[in-house]
C-alpha cells in the first residue's frame, strides 16, 4: 500500500500524511487479573507509533521527505479517517484485505471510508497475512 503512496505523491511532490487509529481498550479489561486500561491503552499507542515510523522510514528510504505521522485514539477508526481526510488531504489511501463479502455488507473501515470519504479513496487490496 505504501509505494501505491509513494508513487503518487513522488509524481505530484505531495506531502505524504501516515494515519494509525487505534480502538481504546474495553472497559471491561478492568475485570482482568493484571489487565488496565490505561496500560493497554499505552501498549497499543506504543505499537502505532513503531508501526508508523517503521513505515515513514520505508518512505524516507525511498527518496521521500516529506511524511507526518498522526496517530489517534478513536472508538471508530472509519469515523476518524474520514473526518481527517476533511483536513485538506487530496487521496486516502487504504488498504483492504477483502476476505469476506459479510464485511462489505456490515461495515468494513475500508468501505466506510469509500462512501464517506469527501476526497477521491484508492482502496488497495493487500495480500492475506
Amino acid at each position: 500500500m505504501l509505494e501505491y503512496a509513494a508513487a503518487i505523491a513522488r509524481g505530484l511532490g505531495a506531502t505524504i500524511r501516515l494515519f494509525h487509529v487505534y480502538w481504546p481498550p474495553n472497559s471491561m479489561v478492568g475485570i482482568v487479573p493484571g489487565a488496565s486500561v490505561t496500560e493497554d491503552a499505552a501498549e497499543e499507542a506504543s505499537l502505532g507509533r513503531a508501526l508508523l515510523a517503521r513505515a515513514k522510514g520505508d518512505l524516507q528510504t525511498n527518496a521521500l521527505d516529506r511524511v507526518e505521522m498522526v496517530l489517534e485514539r478513536a472508538p471508530s477508526p472509519s469515523i476518524a479517517i474520514v473526518e481527517a481526510s476533511r483536513l485538506g488531504c487530496g487521496l486516502v489511501v487504504i488498504g483492504m484485505h477483502g476476505r469476506k463479502r459479510a464485511s462489505v455488507l456490515m461495515g468494513s473501515v475500508a468501505y466506510q471510508v469509500l462512501r464517506n470519504a469527501p476526497c477521491p479513496v484508492l482502496a488497495v487490496h493487500l495480500p492475506h497475512e
